[in-house]
């Protein structure tokens, strides 16, 4: 164990560059960006409906995870609609510096304009998706550990 250790430092240690977003140019990129979307969407109202029509179960971890299912649905949604109001918006709309924190959109504040705005904000739901996703882990973990006991 202890040489797995030294070697993912020494591992670690050594990289000059970490790359974390490769970003393809258009429009494949967005082709595919797109399409990852529209697969994670089917994904989640397949398991929604035959979560619905076969319940496996009931109970707090069940709930949880149905929640975190229709929080990643919005936001898939959110996302996919910010992603198309990205595409028709002016490139003399935005403001995209390389610092983050700096980025603004220009008016006129048209009602696209404040949808797309408002539509930015996706963290809002998929940060409380996932919270609701872990809570759903820990309840079935916790549920499992408590019936093996009794068993």
């Amino acid at each position: 164990m202890q040489r797995i250790l030294i070697t993912l430092f020494i591992f670690f240690l050594e990289v000059s560059k970490v790359w974390a977003v490769q970003v393809h140019g258009p429009p494949e990129g967005f082709y595919s960006h797109i399409l990852a979307h529209i697969l994670f969407t089917i994904s989640i109202l397949f398991i929604l409906y035959f979560s619905r029509r076969h319940p496996m179960g009931a109970g707090k971890a069940w709930l949880y995870f149905r929640i975190s299912l229709i929080l990643f649905l919005l936001w898939n949604l959110d996302t996919m609609m910010v992603h198309f109001l990205d595409l028709r918006l002016p490139e003399e709309a935005l403001y995209l510096s390389p610092n983050p924190f700096e980025h603004k959109l220009y008016g006129p504040l048209t009602f696209e304009r404040w949808v797309y705005y408002i539509g930015r904000f996706d963290h809002l739901i998929c940060v409380p998706a996932m919270w609701f996703m872990v809570q759903s882990l820990r309840t079935f973990y916790r549920e499992f550990k408590e019936q093996k006991v009794r068993n």
